[in-house]
């Protein structure tokens, strides 16, 4: 787990109505508290819980009012703590909030870099991490079912080395247990295959 915490825009300013700022890191729920004033404390909000809140500026005035959804360790995209705040998508908004939150601790992500901790903290295998990537830049539904096929093939692949996995250590089990227990070994070996078969 990275030792510092990042933030970014997770969608672009001014392209819609609302924009959603992500950060994710050790004091990521830290820094959004000394951003966004809460009613009740952040740092007690489950996991997957919405909390309502006022963003606001250097001199305590009102930015925005906001949403923050709050994921907690392991169970988040990264597998950090994290939050996302959505806010309206003014430019201005946006940019304020991302320059308190870096004031608050918290620095600019590099480009990738969510994924990047996904990957590193054993919440996706690198080909899914490399198909984040090619969802984000499919602009037409060619791609985007290229994507869903790579993720199924991908799923079946994962299904099959496990089954193996599971067949093989089977079969270790039995080798052992038979060449301890001559005797019932036919009756085992019998059992298996109907097993297997059915």
């Amino acid at each position: 787990m990275d030792a510092d915490t990042i933030v970014a825009p997770a969608t672009v300013p001014g392209s819609g109505a609302i924009s959603i700022v992500r950060i994710s890191g050790p004091r990521a729920l830290e820094a959004v508290s000394a951003v966004v004033s809460f009613s009740r404390p952040l740092n007690d909000a489950p996991g997957y819980s919405i909390r309502y809140g006022t963003a606001l500026q250097n001199d305590g005035s009102v930015l925005d009012e906001v949403l923050v959804s709050v994921f907690r360790a392991p169970h988040s995209y990264t597998g950090e703590d994290a939050a996302e705040i959505s806010c309206h998508a003014s430019r201005y908004v946006v940019e304020t909030l991302l320059q308190r939150l870096c004031d608050a601790g918290a620095r600019a992500a590099e480009p990738g870099e969510f994924t990047r901790r996904a990957f590193v903290n054993g919440k996706m295998d690198l080909a899914q991490a490399e198909a984040v990537a090619d969802v984000i830049q499919s602009d037409n539904v060619n791609f985007w079912k290229i994507y869903l096929l790579e993720n199924v093939k991908m799923a079946i692949i994962s299904n099959y080395i496990f089954c193996i996995g599971c067949n093989c250590t089977i079969y270790e089990f039995i080798i052992i247990w038979v060449s301890h227990n001559q005797f019932e070994a036919k009756i085992w070996r019998n059992k298996l295959c109907v097993r297997i078969i059915n």
